[in-house]
């Protein structure tokens, strides 16, 4: 990523885009660490009993976020931040795939494919799978682009 033989137009775009998302993702936490961030911030804070350990939690995350995006961003510009851009990035990745399987299959945050609201074959609810299918591809959009990112 740092180089610029493999930056194109297209990567650089993306790089950027991925990294305002993730430093924006990191404000929100820091602007209300009780409650703030994005969807897969308030998912793994879900995971936790203890307020204080999920809030914890969520905070590292957002921390985490921050710093990627902020890579991101700067690294096109300043080539020394390759190695720790792809560093930060894993990090996100990992927490994200996590986030994936709470968010959109478990449902702690707007609704997962195993949330009884959700039926495959019943017409009612085929909104609910749409809404669905347009949020997993959103999130996995984003797992897309960190992983290629990182290459």
């Amino acid at each position: 990523m740092g180089n610029s033989k493999g930056l194109s137009i297209g990567k650089l775009i993306l790089q950027l885009a991925i990294g305002v998302m993730l430093l924006v993702a990191g404000i929100w936490v820091f602007a209300n660490t009780d409650k703030g961030g994005d969807e897969a911030v308030k998912a793994i804070r879900k995971i936790f009993d203890n307020k204080d350990l999920g809030k914890t939690v969520g905070i590292v995350f957002g921390a985490i976020e921050f710093v990627c995006g902020a890579f991101l961003v700067l690294e096109p510009f300043v080539a020394a931040l390759s190695k720790y851009t792809s560093i930060a990035s894993l990090a996100v990745v990992v927490i994200w795939v996590i986030a994936i399987v709470l968010i959109d299959f478990c449902g702690t945050g707007s609704g997962g494919l195993f949330k009884p609201s959700i039926s495959i074959g019943d017409v009612e609810n085929s909104q609910d799978l749409l809404k669905w299918l347009y949020q997993f591809a959103g999130h996995t959009s984003v797992l897309g682009a960190l992983i290629y990112l990182r290459n």
